[in-house]
């Protein structure tokens, strides 16, 4: 039963309840331990949709323990799924049609395909993922761009996304070293916009490990994306303790947008402060 909220009489904007397909936030998971997950999104479940075991952060657990992870994921009403670069590993190798059945028995109910690392033509990338969502029944975020920026150009990047969700794809990733290392990339974010419903994509902010990243430039960046595209802005790889920071965003009451007004101006509510 959902609980009522503190300070009620303080109108802020309302958001979509779970499931919903924008204003999705996704959660990175570097390895917390069970008790340390839980603790990180027992309060904020509500506002978080996706998490990431990230990388082969799978490989190293025990199964045993990968699925009390997933279990109690899935007890907070939160769809957990392994990092895409695993799945690029067991596609290297030849064996991602076996990853996929694993995938299933530790109670993984989707997967990322990427090729951040991976060096294979997009109609590839394309081909796996209609056959993992037709043939294996498995539900699939595709994913698209380069870690080390040396992806297509924009208008690729875009057929890329396209060929993805042509191929089944529930929902497309987009890399953040293509977005926002070397300057905020705004002409390909409008181009992506311009093209897809804002359900039909994903972005992700910038993690932490990437050369001159820092925490503050990734509340900046979500505080720009928010701001221009709106609080319904598809968002992945936040760290579970930002989520706040993030719904505090999309609600208008920090960042740029942290004063009396903020939330209504997102909202779009009237501004009766001259009246």
């Amino acid at each position: 039963m959902k609980q009522p909220k503190a300070f009620a009489s303080i109108p802020v904007p309302e958001r979509t309840e779970k499931p919903r397909e924008v204003g999705i936030s996704m959660i990175i998971d570097w390895g917390m331990g069970l008790s340390l997950q839980e603790d990180s999104i027992e309060g904020p479940s509500e506002y978080i949709d996706l998490a990431k075991v990230a990388a082969g952060i799978s490989r190293l657990y025990s199964a045993d323990y990968l699925k009390r992870k997933i279990e109690l994921y899935r007890e907070y009403d939160i769809d957990p799924f392994p990092g895409g670069l695993f799945f690029e590993l067991a596609y290297k190798q030849g064996t991602w049609e076996k990853f996929i059945e694993e995938a299933l028995e530790v109670g993984y109910r989707a997967i990322e395909v990427s090729d951040n690392l991976l060096d294979i033509e997009a109609k590839e990338k394309h081909h796996a993922i209609k056959k993992i969502v037709e043939e294996m029944g498995v539900e699939v975020h595709g994913e698209v761009g380069k870690k080390e920026g040396a992806g297509a150009d924009d208008d690729a990047l875009v057929e890329d996304i396209e060929g993805c969700l042509a191929a089944g794809a529930r929902n497309v990733f987009v890399e953040a070293v293509e977005l926002f290392v070397g300057g905020f990339n705004e002409s390909l974010i409008r181009k992506i916009f311009e093209r897809f419903p804002m359900r039909s994509v994903i972005i992700e902010l910038p993690v932490l490990i990437l050369p001159g990243t820092h925490h503050y430039d990734v509340c900046e960046i979500a505080s720009k994306l928010i701001s221009r595209l709106g609080p319904d802005i598809n968002l992945a790889n936040i760290y579970p303790a930002d989520i706040w920071i993030i719904e505090l965003l999309r609600r208008g009451m920090a960042g740029d947008t942290s004063n009396p007004l903020g939330a209504y101006r997102l909202a779009g509510f009237e501004d009766k402060s001259t009246t």
